[in-house]
């Protein structure tokens, strides 16, 4: 007769084969080195993140896994960190075996001999990279326009303060340039909401396109967009720039293979002349604007 054989009570369990099976079955990436930082031991979680086999590192130096964290300035406040404290924690960015980036939270041991002595070094980390980009998304959403990617209200109010104080100690001007977006109603009422769409992200390019990457665009909401010019040298550069503006905007272009035209009315205002602080100048930008439409639109009205 075959004897069944008895499962071993928790207590009958050897501590180094509980810990062996926890490492074997953890969805957290393990990697053990010893007190050189030469790799002992990875676990499955660690072989299926960074794609690199047990066969390939096992006896190498940590280093091989190319780990940002293993910089050499980095290592060395690492180091001093798990020297006096016994733990590091961390989050970078890393590289699997074919190239690919992760992000990675990161978790550093020290394991010491019964005199004291460092034997080991255990490392666990997880990818977090899908949940970084999800932060990362969320933050950009936070600050910026979900159809265009530009600057949103708080975003641009922000810039708009800030170089207000950049004008204000160096002498200089700043400018903010608030447009509207002529015959877009129609457009979107003919041809839908995702057509309307599409010329507004064409408009936002255009506006980028005419002016330097140190400005900053901004959809206010709806057709209205606003632009800082940072350090405008005088109140007619304002004024040339907002042309340049309006005349691409009246360049016919084509979506969906129907032909569009559209234009724009621009109002500016300029600190210090037209606005102390940014909400008052973004305010008086915005009624230039409405001036500039009550006169026909497809021009621009400084603000007075």
């Amino acid at each position: 007769m075959i004897k069944q054989r008895k499962n071993l009570s928790p207590n009958e369990t050897s501590h180094k084969d509980l810990a062996a099976h926890a490492i074997k079955h953890s969805n957290e990436a393990v990697i053990i080195t010893d007190a050189e930082f030469k790799i002992t031991l990875v676990n499955p979680a660690f072989i299926r993140i960074t794609g690199f086999s047990a066969s390939e590192i096992i006896g190498s130096p940590a280093s091989i896994i190319n780990a940002n964290w293993l910089a050499t300035e980095f290592m060395e406040s690492i180091k001093h960190q798990l020297h006096y404290h016994g733990c590091w924690e961390g989050e970078t960015w890393n590289r699997k075996k074919n190239g690919q980036l992760y992000n990675e939270k990161v978790k550093i041991s020290v394991i010491r001999s019964n005199t004291g002595e460092i034997t080991h070094y255990i490392g666990q980390f997880v990818d977090n990279t899908e949940q970084k980009q999800t932060q990362e998304k969320l933050e950009f959403l936070a600050f910026h326009d979900a159809l265009t990617g530009l600057a949103n209200r708080a975003l641009f109010l922000d810039r708009v303060s800030q170089s207000i104080h950049q004008s204000n100690r160096n002498n200089t001007r700043c400018a903010v340039i608030y447009l509207d977006l002529n015959e877009f109603k129609p457009l979107n009422d003919t041809y839908g909401h995702p057509f309307g769409d599409k010329v507004l992200i064409h408009a936002a390019q255009v506006i980028k396109e005419a002016v330097r990457k140190v400005d900053t665009v901004s959809r206010q909401g709806g057709d209205e967009f606003s632009v800082l010019l940072e350090e405008t040298p005088s109140i007619e550069g304002a004024v040339i720039v907002a042309q340049k503006i309006i005349t691409s905007i009246r360049q016919a272009f084509v979506i969906d293979n129907i032909n569009v035209s559209i234009g724009a009315s621009a109002g500016i205002a300029v600190y210090p002349e037209h606005g102390s602080d940014a909400d008052k100048l973004i305010s008086n930008a915005d009624k230039a604007m409405y001036a500039a439409k009550s006169l026909g639109g497809n021009g621009y009205y400084l603000y007075k």
